[in-house]
């Protein structure tokens, strides 16, 4: 997207190699999530279902920077991001940016109107802080031991993390 300073904006996707069979459609809630708008391209959601039976739903979030999780885009993004899981009939992990402290969003109310639990790694994820991090489904959260910083990427100024065992003993 071309953002309103003729820039380009970051976004969201879900990848993987074509034999862990992810879908984009048919997830099993039967929406889909494609935000529109100044949310356009900051969420998407594949349905991941050679994990477990059922499946799993992963979702991918970009939060606006700088203005904090309680600003009106953020809520507004975050609003659609939790009707959409809590229509979910699977488990899900949500990975994102989130442009904001685990204890800021806790704070801030986004998960009261889910069934999950904030994985984060206690080092920082970007410029001292942790933004990058997981919300996991409660009914994932015996899977998800731990989240760790992979502190030797070749990028920056975001570190990506890694929830462990999240799907080894599925």
């Amino acid at each position: 997207l071309v953002t309103e300073k003729d820039g380009l904006s970051a976004g969201t996707a879900i990848a993987a190699r074509a034999h862990f069979g992810l879908a984009a459609t048919d997830l099993p809630s039967g929406r889909e999530l494609h935000p529109t708008g100044e949310q356009q391209g900051r969420a998407s959601a594949a349905w991941w279902g050679a994990t477990m039976r059922g499946g799993l739903v992963c979702i991918s979030v970009y939060c606006h920077d700088t203005i904090g999780c309680t600003a009106a885009p953020n809520q507004q993004l975050w609003q659609q991001v939790a009707e959409f899981a809590a229509a979910l009939r699977v488990p899900y992990i949500i990975a994102g940016d989130f442009n904001d402290t685990p204890d800021n969003l806790t704070a801030a109310g986004w998960l009261l109107t889910m069934d999950a639990v904030i994985v984060a790694p206690e080092a920082a994820t970007c410029n001292g802080k942790t933004y990058d991090f997981f919300i996991v489904s409660n009914r994932l959260r015996h899977a998800a031991i731990y989240c760790v910083v992979i502190d030797d990427a070749a990028f920056g100024p975001h570190l990506p993390d890694l929830v462990t065992q999240a799907l080894t003993c599925l």
